[in-house]
């Protein structure tokens, strides 16, 4: 391994229920068997991020803490089999930047099964572009697809973060109508930019009757949020209709009544992007692939100097 003097990063100290968030230099300590190290290019802030950045006690239980749970870049030295120094890889959709430090960092040390490299199509930055919240949306967009049936939008709450702006995309790409829905009423014209039929928020969207069935308006759901508004988009889904549980910003519990179940047939399906492996990993980075082609992305990121 090359010598380092200095590696920057982000570090989340956290005393007495006080966490204190500071840009810190380090030295790199050495790799171990089955380790790689990357000289980073690009990291992406998901939801997660922004938990641990706020101390979430659920998430990391170890402080001091660096964040991140993507990171793209070069190997600048390996104790793998698996790669080799030079190669661009990058690391999405994985138990990465929780237990370990993460991608907010210049030089990162990964485990080699965490570690993907960078597939034709996709650059570093791209791939940083799209991330965990890329893949976890592409992968519950094919998902929908299998059911090929468009007559009715799909409903998108959560509409405005990671997953839920790059789902619009994808499925407005192939033909989908799609309902946005989103607490944030200022990025009501964003949404539609990007592709989103109708933008409806999510106050308006919560103060609907408790009757257990109500109009059938959508085809499927992708959930970003659970709580209230979960509990009133399920009972909108029309038969054989799915609902994709993906986050829960609003609350781990949700009031769910029977009927919508039984008697429109309808699916409440979890999504965790981590699960997947080998060939179903491939496939999504093949499909990402081609989003990357799509010039809507360059409407949905910023770019920050660390």
């Amino acid at each position: 391994m090359r010598k380092i003097k200095k590696n920057k990063k982000i570090l989340i100290e956290k005393k007495n229920n006080n966490t204190k968030v500071s840009i810190y230099f380090d030295k790199i300590s050495q790799i171990n068997s089955g380790e790689i190290l990357i000289k980073s290019s690009y990291s992406s802030i998901n939801f997660k991020d922004l938990l641990v950045l706020k101390g979430n006690p659920g998430l990391v239980r170890k402080f001091p803490h660096t964040p991140g749970i993507d990171v793209s870049g070069e190997i600048i030295a390996s104790k793998s089999r698996k790669f080799k120094v030079g190669q661009k890889v990058f690391v999405i959709a994985r138990p990465f930047g929780l237990k370990d430090p993460g991608g907010f960092q210049e030089y990162v040390k990964v485990k080699e099964k965490w570690v993907d490299i960078l597939p034709s199509g996709i650059s570093l930055k791209n791939s940083m572009v799209l991330g965990t919240a890329g893949f976890t949306a592409m992968l519950t967009a094919l998902e929908i697809k299998k059911n090929n049936r468009k007559k009715k939008p799909v409903l998108i709450t959560g509409a405005s973060g990671g997953v839920g702006v790059i789902s619009i995309i994808i499925l407005k790409s192939w033909g989908y109508k799609v309902v946005a829905c989103t607490r944030k009423r200022n990025l009501t014209k964003k949404l539609k930019r990007i592709g989103a039929d109708e933008v409806i928020i999510s106050k308006d969207f919560i103060n609907i009757n408790n009757l257990p069935l109500l109009k059938d308006k959508y085809s499927a759901v992708i959930d970003n949020v659970g709580g209230d508004v979960l509990q009133s988009a399920y009972r909108q889904v029309e038969k054989r209709g799915n609902i994709y549980s993906i986050g829960n910003v609003a609350g781990e519990t949700t009031k769910l009544y029977l009927l919508p179940f039984i008697l429109r047939g309808i699916k409440l399906i979890g999504i965790n992007a981590e699960m997947l492996e080998g060939k179903d990993r491939r496939k999504i980075f093949l499909k990402l692939s081609d989003l990357c082609k799509n010039p809507k992305l360059n409407q949905i990121y910023e770019e920050k100097k660390l």
